[in-house]
């Protein structure tokens, strides 16, 4: 059988483009396990000469870019591992919110009436975007009742009505179904007096609410970029707005024009409460054999090329 993903056929390819390739057995184990358009695809942008997007330095070699992919994934799978420690949080902080605020003693939520949750508890759907309704956010928080070993246990059957069908599942035990991307839309359809209150859980002033939410669609996005193969040193931080800014000077004290990467990280490291992200990162990328002259492009851990600002 002739394989049409040639490997030779990708290394005279490379080799067109000028890149040394100082390590044939290691590039093809990178390919085959990793994908030739993610390793050097993704990562060869650094590598490239100045002004150019084909042809490579004449310092680049194979070795050096795929130990580039290699830390940043590893990079990556330290951010997820924080951000699924906020999304935790999160998440219960939502279902103890409102169990605690309208004193529902069973924690039983579908007991209540179903106007009654709409109009007091979700009254803020307008604020999830895009908008949904009653009835959509009621499905997202039973979606995976039925296939989860904590909440399936709980379904009555033979009825048709979600409210009755879950009436006895409590709410910080439904909650453990629910993806990030739930999580934050439930959130968000809160009421105002709710959002705020899970806003303190993460000791924040209620002043804040508007810039935490900020804060929160910004490493939604993040995570969905590192879950769907994107670069992550190279990582464009998507929503912007003056009161992530103000948020990000109550922590730290520094007035930013712009919120990158590196700003995303601390304020990722103070929710999280772990203050190593980036000091480990900067480590280990300290400690990557590229030449320093390809170091220098990466921006976010090289001194001097960061976000310009201002210590107040």
């Amino acid at each position: 059988m002739k394989d049409i993903i040639n490997f030779n056929a990708i290394v005279k390819y490379l080799e067109r483009q000028n890149l040394k390739i100082d390590n044939k057995t290691k590039l093809k184990k990178y390919i085959e396990d990793n994908n030739f358009n993610t390793v050097i695809g993704g990562y060869s942008q650094i590598f490239f000469k100045e002004n150019s997007k084909k042809i490579y330095d004449s310092e680049a070699t194979s070795s050096q870019i795929i130990d580039f992919y290699q830390f940043d994934v590893d990079f990556a799978n330290h951010v997820i591992r924080l951000l699924l420690r906020i999304e935790k949080k999160l998440n219960t902080s939502v279902a103890y919110t409102v169990i605690n605020a309208f004193h529902i003693e069973d924690r039983c939520l579908f007991k209540l009436n179903p106007n009654f949750i709409k109009q007091n508890i979700f009254s803020n759907l307008k604020m999830v975007n895009p908008p949904i309704d009653f009835d959509r956010i009621i499905h997202l928080l039973v979606k995976y009742c039925e296939t989860n070993d904590n909440t399936k246990v709980y379904k009555i059957k033979n009825t048709k009505d979600v409210f009755l069908t879950w009436s006895e599942l409590p709410l910080d035990i439904m909650c453990l179904t629910w993806s990030f991307a739930t999580t934050f839309s439930v959130f968000l359809a809160l009421n105002d007096e709710l959002t705020e209150a899970i806003c303190e859980k993460f000791n924040l002033d209620r002043i804040y609410t508007s810039g935490f939410i900020d804060f929160i669609k910004n490493i939604l996005y993040l995570r969905n970029l590192i879950s769907h193969n994107y670069v992550l040193y190279n990582a464009r931080i998507k929503y912007q707005s003056e009161a992530i800014k103000i948020l990000y000077f109550h922590l730290f004290k520094v007035n930013v024009k712009h919120i990158g990467l590196i700003e995303l990280l601390k304020m990722i490291e103070f929710f999280s409460n772990d203050d190593k992200l980036i000091k480990n990162t900067t480590l280990f990328f300290n400690k990557l054999k590229l030449k320093e002259k390809f170091k220098k492009r990466v921006k976010i851990f090289v001194k001097g090329n960061h976000n310009e600002q201002e210590n107040i």
